[in-house]
């Protein structure tokens, strides 16, 4: 639950606090969510820290996922009794 300019000190943070039996999680981390440092500066992630982070979305008590539109999308189904209704 970090601000975004804050995610990679807490990454550190977190690398420097756990053991080798958690390499592997924290490299997948470093190279999809993260970057993952080559030589003196970090590349950029698979997805960008402010894409992923939900700190604001908490905050401010936003939808995090899209359940709700997958809620409304088989309600939907449910009512016309087949999945690709023709209008």
């Amino acid at each position: 639950f970090l601000e975004s300019d804050s995610v990679i000190d807490g990454f550190e943070t977190l690398c420097a606090r756990l053991d080798d039996n958690y390499q592997d999680i924290l490299d997948y981390m470093e190279d999809i969510y993260i970057g993952r440092i080559r030589g003196a500066i970090r590349r950029q992630p698979l997805f960008n820290i402010d894409f992923w982070n939900m700190r604001n979305r908490v905050l401010n008590n936003t939808h995090k996922t899209n359940n709700n539109v997958e809620a409304w999308h088989r309600k939907m189904n449910s009512a016309f009794l087949c999945n690709h209704p023709n209008l």
